[in-house]
């Protein structure tokens, strides 16, 4: 590679970035009902973006959009550089197929899911995602504290942002199982690994700290079991009251399911109307989340009296003791919504064939020294589907949350028309 090469991939990518920035700047700011509860620093909101959608404020003195979508495109530039520089050291690409995969990340992040210019966690969880895998593409190729410890910091704040990244352990485990013998043997570095294992419990030790010195308040509350006990609550029928012999949550059920059949919201109503039981739940989740499940039974506590905080404290603590018993029960019908959820997510029959294509193309990479890219995609690939099971489960699958891992499969097929031009070129 000829320094005049070097030159003109980097001017060739400055100009991707400043056009990716112009455009980001004529769209603008986009504001959702989440974005005001980062702004007002709500309780079941991430820590981590609540702070910082609050940078501008304390700077200029109010909550300036384009200064926010402004440190998101700074942030995504970033992020994906030093990704693409790891992958490009780990997969030996070329400087062409590194410019059409920078084109590739600036694509789906303006076009496929706009999420710079979203006033939104997702925005930082992005960023943060592909650090940390750039990290765990360095520690595979060479262990070293440094890079460990740096991984421990993002994987933090990616947790603090977005708890659903928890899965990125599973790969982090597999590395550490296949290099055991270079982990084990050095202090710092277990200590460092304790650390990582217990981010997810640090995470919410700081979270509480944050409420309990904002808010004066003690809780975190991130509405997990509002989310996970809603796919429950549309398969049961109001029979299942009998599940529960304390009163106050037997009333809680009674209550949230009367109002969930009084609005036609249930698996038997989409059943006797013949409609997919799956769509349907889908097309509903933010009446049968939030409207019911949440706000309606915040509205009852709050005639009751109970303060703000407290209403919080009631739904999350009722939701909690309720989930498993209502699982159990309707395991069959949750597990239709379930894998119907993970199904449409990959993208139904057709993306679960290309995933699969791509699986069995990465087995076989293993057989002609392509070792780097079958640990990438095997990898990527696993992590991908961890996600998106983990949001069949807990919420619904839509782009919002399973956009992450866009440009997986164009990189897959970058990266192998790099890889077959190469050999063209050397028969």
């Amino acid at each position: 590679m000829t320094l005049r090469d070097n030159n003109i991939e980097k001017k060739v990518k400055i100009t991707i970035y400043i056009l990716t920035f112009v455009f980001v700047l004529v769209i603008g700011p986009k504001y959702y009902p989440d974005s005001y509860a980062h702004m007002d620093m709500l309780i079941n909101r991430s820590v981590l973006y609540s702070l910082i959608v609050n940078i501008p404020k304390i700077i200029i003195g109010d909550h300036n959009g384009y200064v926010m979508i402004a440190i998101h495109h700074i942030v995504f530039v970033l992020s994906v550089e030093y990704f693409l520089v790891k992958c490009k050291k780990f997969l030996c690409f070329s400087n062409f197929s590194h410019l059409l995969l920078v084109f590739v990340f600036c694509f789906f992040a303006l076009f496929v899911y706009p999420f710079i210019n979203f006033i939104l966690s997702e925005t930082i969880a992005f960023p943060l995602l592909i650090v940390c895998l750039g990290l765990l593409i360095e520690l595979w190729r060479k262990k070293a504290n440094k890079q460990l410890a740096f991984f421990a910091l993002f994987f933090f704040l990616l947790i603090l942002t977005r708890s659903q990244f928890v899965v990125i352990l599973l790969p982090f485990f597999i590395l550490f199982v296949i290099k055991i013998k270079s982990f084990i043997n050095d202090k710092l570095t277990l200590l460092i690994l304790l650390v990582i294992i217990s981010i997810p419990f640090l995470s919410k030790v700081t979270e509480n700290s944050y409420y309990n010195l904002v808010l004066k308040e003690d809780i975190s509350y991130t509405m997990t079991y509002v989310h996970l006990i809603s796919a429950p609550f549309y398969v049961a029928s109001i029979e299942d009251q009998s599940l529960f012999s304390n009163k106050e949550e037997r009333s809680f059920f009674i209550r949230t399911k009367q109002f969930l059949d009084s609005q036609n919201l249930s698996y038997n109503y989409s059943k006797a109307k013949n409609l997919d039981e799956f769509d349907y739940y889908q097309n509903n989740f933010t009446k049968i989340c939030n409207t019911t499940i949440h706000e309606a039974n915040m509205s009852y506590y709050e005639n009751k009296g109970v303060s703000f905080y407290n209403q919080h404290r009631k739904v999350d603590m009722l939701t909690t003791k309720m989930f498993f018993p209502l699982l159990k029960k309707n395991f069959k019908k949750w597990l239709v919504i379930v894998y119907k959820g993970f199904k449409k997510g990959l993208g139904r029959s057709h993306g679960i064939l290309l995933l699969g294509l791509i699986f069995m193309l990465s087995i076989l990479f293993l057989r002609y020294d392509l070792k780097s890219l079958s640990i990438f995609f095997l990898g990527i690939l696993i992590l991908k589907l961890t996600l998106h099971l983990l949001i069949a489960i807990s919420v619904h699958s839509i782009h919002r949350y399973l956009f992450y891992f866009d440009w997986f499969i164009p990189m897959f097929l970058v990266i192998i028309g790099d890889k077959v031009i190469s050999l063209k070129k050397t028969i």
